[in-house]
């Protein structure tokens, strides 16, 4: 069989003519794991035409192997080439064979355990070859309506803080200092899980991809007297936005600027023709909670896991990871 890591030219011209989400794209890839530490797995038709790709990120050291998810992405996709004028049946016995192809490309390593976006629904082929999954979060706000429409449906508490920030004379600018952005959100990540799970070096490889590229604003919400009072980093391609992240200064927690930033992110991605934004997902129930409150619906996806190692896979139930 051949090696994944070859498939990446034919992935790459798969992607030009396919929509794949942003997450999968092979220079998100190589800006997020590094070109040598993701690889692809591609099903064909008969004709040699690509109809099913799944990326995935990789890394050894040593004896240590593991397909894990790449920092600051949330989701991978699992894109398949459905043949014109299918039946559904036709399309359940398409779908086992070509994910079943591509889930036996995976490579055999210790740990497995990837995220796979919302619109991958079937995960049996992976069931049937050992792997397990449980189903997460992510709060998506689709079809993404204009503005006045959005504010209209948003809950009455996001308007009311929208205009209390107006009262505290909260304006938005863009930023381009990525690094200024990771020093302003990281005590905001400390305070929610312990550590930043990605380096200000790492963000800033992937920002510089993503500027090149016109595909993303950093938000940053000031007072009149220049207080940063919060920030946030979305993402989009033609299709999708992506709240990547975001921090507030726990001094101004009741400005409500943290409220403007995410409606100004928002606001910016619909009038470019955006049809869904997506908050990136939180199994916390106030962030599920505040979420909502925009006009966004919970989402499941798949994450899908599997581990080989006997001891690993105790430890990993012990602590509540597999």
């Amino acid at each position: 069989m051949s090696d994944p890591r070859f498939f990446k030219k034919q992935y790459a011209d798969f992607c030009a003519a396919h929509y794949v989400p942003i997450h999968g794209q092979p220079w998100w890839l190589d800006a997020v794991c590094g070109a040598e530490n993701w690889g692809v797995s591609l099903a064909f038709d008969k004709a040699g035409a690509v109809i099913g790709a799944l990326p995935f990120g990789c890394l050894k050291k040593g004896w240590w192997s593991a397909c894990r998810m790449p920092p600051m992405t949330a989701t991978l996709p699992l894109t398949l080439v459905y043949p014109m004028g299918q039946k559904s049946h036709s399309k359940y016995a398409f779908e086992q064979e070509v994910i079943g192809r591509l889930v036996e490309q995976l490579p055999e390593v210790l740990v497995f355990d990837q995220n796979y976006a919302a619109e991958f629904e079937n995960w049996l082929p992976f069931y049937w070859r050992g792997y397990a999954q449980t189903a997460r979060y992510t709060y998506r706000i689709a079809p993404l309506p204009d503005p006045e429409q959005l504010y209209k449906m948003v809950k009455g508490s996001v308007r009311t803080d929208l205009k209390k920030a107006e009262r505290n004379g909260i304006r938005i600018t863009t930023s381009e200092d990525v690094g200024a952005f990771y020093d302003f959100i990281r005590p905001t990540y400390i305070r929610r899980g312990g550590r930043m799970s990605f380096s200000k070096k790492a963000l800033a490889r992937l920002d510089e991809v993503l500027k090149a590229r016109g595909q993303r604003e950093i938000l940053v919400a000031k007072d009149g007297e220049g207080n940063t009072h919060a920030a946030g980093y979305v993402v989009w391609d033609d299709r999708m936005a992506f709240y990547m992240m975001s921090g507030t200064d726990v001094r101004f927690r009741n400005s409500a600027a943290h409220v403007k930033v995410v409606w100004e992110a928002i606001r910016r991605v619909s009038k470019k023709g955006v049809g869904v934004f997506d908050f990136e997902g939180s199994m916390d129930r106030g962030l599920g909670h505040f979420f909502r409150a925009f006009g966004s619906q919970a989402v499941p996806y798949f994450r899908i896991y599997r581990i080989r190692n006997k001891a690993l896979r105790v430890a990993a139930s012990l602590l509540g990871r597999g």
